[in-house]
């Protein structure tokens, strides 16, 4: 690779510049190919970083004096320059685009937060991470096709650029999520308290997860792993593993085990806008996570996403609208995640007895050759999944994939132990010639009033 200048480096990590025609072409391809390096801003990142450059380093040189408001404006003025150059044909869209934008959300956040001082000390230092971009990719960040390793640092650099809202919008948007950076946690677009709020605490986080990043605890140097995983399906009678079944917890207090993440086919979900559930409320209390969104193109039917060592920073209450950030764990410990992404059964309830295989063959991709597994009711909200069939599923799924302990955590009280300590008594295959059995009646429409569980008890003499 040829050498490049400084200022040219942070461009770096994009693909190589495609004419405006090519790029055209390739979005409009109808067989995507898969994307091998981190896109940025093709063509116009040349022309708008010496300006965003100028504004980091406002920020970066503001040792005092700074104000919620004023690094608020900055970061409003980073934002409105991506458009200065994309509607040649109507100058004044950057404008408008300013009077449409109100990233009060920033100060609101950041009026309620108990550590408001510390963190306005940190905005020249987050700046001065972002800046480093340069300095600390010196060669192209590559998608995630197999495997990816970056340090704490890295994550540290890529989070900061992605709250100042420095990076650009993703060519190929239709296989990336399709928000990465902070705009839509900054805008207060409308007076819906609710969401609001919702945003708020999603800020609170993050200013958390900063005052770490400058805090002794942090280990820069230790690497975080992203790999995407393929693994296919061999249906090999094994004896069921353990089963632990939990009527409440969280499951990011069992430690030693990966955690499943009911993920969105684009990984992280609503994490940057208003979504607010499990992958959210995930990627939010252990916010390294949030760089898989830079990297990661849709999840395939047959692979699964590892992510390894993310550290655990924030502890909360509440779920959707009650979320809550309640500030930083006393101990900090990295943790691991199997992100799979569940059917969505939400527009025909029936469908998923008739795909069953499917989260068969996604669960299996995720567990395989992991020790100890903790999951929960995967795919059974939004999505209408019956998490009796899900819960049996992953058990055959953790089963053959050699796990050697799945912990199931319900956060409803059911009284299932009696029923799981029966069923442990078959074997993989038996299991899953039950679960047959009850999806092919199901998906003909019978068996209305009974759910997987109790359906293999009434055809079982234990």
């Amino acid at each position: 690779m040829n050498q490049q200048s400084s200022d040219q480096k942070f461009v770096g990590i994009s693909t190589p510049v495609l004419s405006d025609q090519e790029e055209d072409a390739q979005n409009n391809k109808q067989e995507q190919q898969p994307l091998q390096f981190l896109y940025i801003s093709p063509n116009l990142f040349n022309k708008l970083w010496p300006e965003i450059k100028k504004q980091l380093q406002l920020l970066k040189a503001s040792q005092t004096n700074l104000t919620a408001f004023s690094v608020q404006q900055v970061i409003e003025e980073i934002y409105c320059l991506h458009f200065q150059n994309v509607y040649s044909i109507n100058k004044s869209q950057p404008k408008q685009i300013k009077n449409k934008i109100n990233f009060k959300n920033f100060c609101t956040a950041l009026d309620g937060f108990p550590l408001k001082r510390e963190f306005l000390a940190k905005i020249p230092l987050i700046s001065d991470l972002a800046l480093k971009m340069d300095s600390e990719f010196t060669d192209y960040l590559s998608m995630l096709l197999e495997k990816v390793e970056l340090k704490r640092i890295q994550v540290a650099i890529l989070l900061a650029n992605m709250f100042l809202c420095v990076m650009h919008l993703q060519p190929d948007y239709k296989q990336l999520p399709a928000v990465f950076i902070m705009a839509k946690l900054f805008n207060r677009s409308n007076e819906d308290s609710g969401q609001n709020n919702i945003k708020i605490q999603k800020l609170r986080c993050l200013f958390y997860y900063f005052l770490h990043v400058f805090s002794p605890e942090f280990k820069p140097h230790e690497k975080i792993t992203f790999t995407r995983k393929k693994q296919n399906l061999t249906m090999i009678s094994k004896p069921l593993c353990e089963f632990v079944y939990c009527e409440q917890g969280q499951m990011e207090n069992v430690q030693d085990s990966f955690i499943v993440d009911f993920a969105n086919k684009r990984i992280g979900g609503g994490v940057l806008n208003l979504g607010c559930v499990q992958e959210e409320i995930l990627f939010l209390t252990h916010p390294e996570a949030l760089a898989s969104l830079l990297i990661t193109t849709e999840i395939k039917q047959d692979e699964s996403i590892i992510i390894e060592r993310v550290n655990r920073l924030i502890m909360y209450e509440g779920y959707k609208d009650k979320f809550e950030c309640k500030g930083t764990v006393k101990q900090i410990r990295s943790v691991n995640f199997i992100c799979i992404d569940a059917g969505d059964y939400s527009g025909n309830y029936h469908q998923q007895y008739k795909e069953y295989k499917r989260e068969l063959t996604k669960s299996y991709c995720g567990f395989y050759g992991i020790a100890r597994i903790c999951t929960g009711k995967w795919g059974c909200g939004v999505f209408g999944g019956e998490w009796q069939l899900k819960a049996l599923i992953q058990w055959v799924a953790a089963s053959m994939g050699g796990c050697r302990q799945l912990v199931f955590i319900n956060d409803e009280q059911y009284a299932y132990n009696q029923a799981f300590n029966l069923i442990k008594g078959l074997n993989s295959n038996q299991l899953w010639e039950y679960i047959q059995k009850y999806c092919q009646r199901k998906s003909q429409e019978e068996l209305n009033n009974i759910n997987a569980i109790d359906y293999i008890l009434s055809q079982q003499r234990f």
